[in-house]
């Protein structure tokens, strides 16, 4: 049971029920996603708590090596905001709420919050919602530059795409050793790449209990490149990771292709891709598949 606020608890994975059920009738932000919040939480120290019978969690910030609160729900929404604003002040933290998703104002007037409230959209970390079926399709004027790529691949590679369950034997191994080959392709990120591996060592800690896939796309046998993913029972996929060798000209373009039509026969509508985190070169190839968003927000008082 998650306990109630001001008491909080470690995420184990047997959380993963009770937080699916606070979670399971919003959109899947990808924050308050079970195996985002598992692997994501690399340092052991995200906390839940139930506030006002909103979800609430106590994250840390591994990039400014800070914590903060957030929270999804409906309930009580500015008494809720206020009270975690307060009690990050009294914790020492910065007195300000991250990661707020749009929904939890869906049955208040966020004007009236943003008349004592400073209320910004966080544009790093809005999730990219793709359409499963544009993105199976690749047609249109607005994917043009991806359906360019992507066919460029397809001429160029004789290439093959498999799915597994990440449970499965031997996916582990393929998981790690493909991320190190790419790790050294990628070396001058080097600081961010021990985060993303931490993060994905952790998909195989409970990987049954997490229950996601894995999509591997390999040139002539060689893997060269994999993306991780999750069904949800909402319509919606969620992408968790995704590692490419990009020596291979659209290689992204064709794995995200494949995924599209996979998620398509699995009946999905729509998939997450998650934040570019204000990286431009993300930014710039999540754009190009002509996306709509998850909105997030930063909350802090206006003195502040």
């Amino acid at each position: 049971m998650l306990p109630l606020f001001p008491q909080f608890k470690r995420l184990e994975t047997g959380d993963k029920q009770e937080v699916e059920y606070f979670t399971h009738s919003f959109p899947p932000y990808s924050d308050f996603n079970f195996a985002s919040l598992w692997t994501w939480n690399i340092h052991d120290e995200t906390e839940l708590s139930l506030l006002n019978n909103n979800f609430t969690i106590k994250f840390r910030d591994y990039i400014a090596n800070e914590y903060f609160y957030s929270f999804i729900g409906t309930n009580r929404v500015q008494e809720s905001i206020e009270t975690l604003l307060e009690y990050s002040q009294r914790k020492g933290f910065k007195k300000q709420l991250k990661l707020i998703p749009e929904h939890n104002f869906s049955k208040c007037d966020i004007n009236d919050i943003k008349n004592s409230l400073s209320i910004v959209e966080d544009r790093n970390n809005n999730d990219y919602i793709l359409s499963i079926e544009k993105l199976a399709s690749m047609k249109g004027k607005k994917l043009h530059q991806k359906r360019k790529l992507l066919n460029r691949f397809l001429r160029k590679y004789d290439h093959e795409i498999v799915v597994q369950k990440i449970e499965e034997k031997g996916v582990e191994t393929k998981v790690l050793d493909f991320f190190h080959q790419w790790k050294q392709i990628k070396e001058k990120y080097h600081s961010n790449n021990v985060y993303d591996l931490k993060a994905i060592q952790r998909l195989f800690i409970d990987p049954t209990t997490l229950n996601l896939n894995a999509m591997f796309i390999y040139n002539r046998h060689s893997l060269i490149g994999f993306t991780i993913f999750e069904i949800l029972d909402n319509g919606y996929a969620v992408s968790n990771f995704q590692k490419v060798n990009l020596i291979y000209d659209g290689v992204s373009e064709s794995i995200n292709y494949s995924l599209a039509k996979y998620l398509k026969k699995q009946g999905c509508i729509y998939i997450n891709f998650q934040q570019d985190m204000g990286i431009p070169g993300l930014r710039r190839a999540k754009l190009d598949y002509d996306p709509t968003y998850l909105k997030k927000y930063i909350i802090k008082d206006k003195s502040c």
